[in-house]
């Protein structure tokens, strides 16, 4: 007789996972990543055993790719996965790992990883800012008490921003009170108002008194917001 003994062949794959876009808004958006596992092997089935990402935890894939799919040679199969993502401009991007596990007849085990990375865009914040008088006139040469009321709303759609600056026209850097003043940290959509009282005189055939509100805030990453106000 003749003997002949058989080496194994160890198994292979491949796996790639690809989002639908590199990038979404820090405030997030929808993305679909797409997961492949392709058997590398040069002859034999593997069949899928394990599939899970960093992020998502266990993958139950679909019908044509799942844990018990049986791969020929050469085969691969895919699915997908639709995730909302958010995060912030000035930190990491969202970074995670599909890793895939396969074995052959003889149950040896084959595994790759891929990763897939959506970067954060940054979204500006906005705010609006509003000035009344009352009253809005006053006798000329006696004058009177006029009490400005200044209102500083964040409009941005998710984030919150602090405030930076106080400032007006006539009467310079302004302290504001306990609920608005340089520090003080507007969530999305909220408003903080405060109020000074003034003298104000001037002459009836001369200029109105007209001052000016600006005040600036900025979110998280920094960036600056402005808006005005007479």
């Amino acid at each position: 007789d003749a003997t002949v003994d058989f080496t194994n062949v160890l198994p292979t794959i491949e796996v790639t996972k690809t989002p639908s876009v590199s990038e979404v808004p820090e405030t997030g958006g929808n993305v679909t990543f797409t997961f492949v596992v392709k058997n590398t092997s040069s002859e034999e089935p593997v069949t899928i055993t394990s599939l899970s990402d960093s992020v998502y935890g266990t993958l139950a894939g679909d019908a044509d790719c799942m844990v018990g799919t049986v791969l020929a040679a050469g085969a691969s199969a895919k699915f997908s996965i639709t995730e909302w993502v958010e995060g912030d401009y000035s930190g990491p991007d969202h970074v995670n790992v599909f890793t895939a596990k396969a074995v052959d007849n003889d149950s040896t085990e084959a595994t790759d990883t891929d990763d897939a990375t959506v970067d954060f865009t940054n979204v500006l914040p906005t705010i609006e800012v509003t000035k009344t008088a009352n009253p809005t006139a006053v006798l000329e040469g006696v004058g009177g008490l006029v009490t400005f009321t200044f209102t500083v709303k964040n409009t941005s759609s998710e984030e919150p921003v602090t405030i930076t600056s106080l400032v007006d026209s006539v009467y310079g850097p302004l302290d504001g009170d306990d609920d608005c003043k340089v520090g003080t940290i507007l969530a999305a959509g909220a408003s903080a108002s405060f109020e000074i009282t003034r003298w104000v005189n001037g002459d009836y055939s001369g200029p109105d008194h007209v001052n000016v509100f600006t005040a600036h805030a900025e979110d998280n990453d920094g960036t600056d917001a402005t808006d005005s106000d007479d």
